[in-house]
């Protein structure tokens, strides 16, 4: 995901600097297809009065329309667009340094053979809390063995605690099955700019609506 959204960064940048004379070529080929104007309308140069002798001259005014347009419309929809992608990287960042290991079952196998298990899981209680770091590096050592017995079923974190409620081996691993509440119920951030929650938890039957609001209470990530 963080591959992509570089990507997409760098493309917006590049067309930033680059992109206007192609766009103006499409428009072009698509005002003419509908039969409508290809010109930039003419702008009316509303001249400033000069109250004092000192005072330089207006110079906005003898901006073409063309090169008016890409500056009050083409930059400022691109910039938006530029921000918007890096807010989302950030956010995207923020949540892989802390869930990364908890992904699937690769980064999880790679976090055991790093020998990093407790690095991980303390940094996690550092940045959630609510979870015995030791304990949890545990129980993940465990389950590492039950993914390798099962490891068709158990691809992603989702598939990782669906197993668990169904199996009913919450007691068995509950740190590992806090985790990943909170990995798959933390907020994103929709294209609309509104707040909503990963779909993916209801698929828990099991996490009924009160563990819902406390986990989401507690875990708000992006409150920390």
């Amino acid at each position: 995901m963080e591959n992509e959204i570089r990507a997409t960064e760098a493309f917006l940048e590049k067309y930033r600097e680059n992109g206007f004379s192609s766009a103006e070529t499409i428009a072009r080929e698509i005002a003419e297809e509908l039969n409508i104007p290809r010109n930039f309308p003419s702008i009316r140069n509303n001249r400033k009065k000069k109250l004092f002798d000192y005072e330089g001259d207006d110079e906005s005014g003898s901006q073409t329309p063309q090169s008016q347009f890409k500056t009050d419309f083409f930059f400022v929809l691109v910039d938006q667009a530029l921000q918007s992608v890096r807010e989302r990287f950030q956010q995207t960042h923020d949540v892989a340094a802390v869930f990364s290991f908890l992904f699937n079952q690769k980064s999880l196998f790679q976090a055991y053979k790093d020998n990093t298990l407790l690095l991980k899981c303390q940094n996690f209680h550092n940045k959630m809390g609510d979870i015995d770091p030791f304990e949890m590096e545990m129980e993940l050592k465990r389950f590492i063995h039950l993914v390798l017995e099962n490891d068709e079923k158990l691809k992603t974190a989702i598939h990782f605690l669906n197993y668990i409620n169904s199996k009913c081996l919450q007691e068995v691993y509950p740190n590992v099955a806090i985790a990943l509440r909170v990995l798959l119920t933390c907020p994103v951030t929709a294209a609309t700019a509104e707040r909503s929650f990963s779909k993916t938890y209801q698929k828990f039957p099991s996490l009924n609506n009160d563990a819902r609001s406390a986990v989401f209470s507690s875990h708000a990530f992006n409150r920390k």
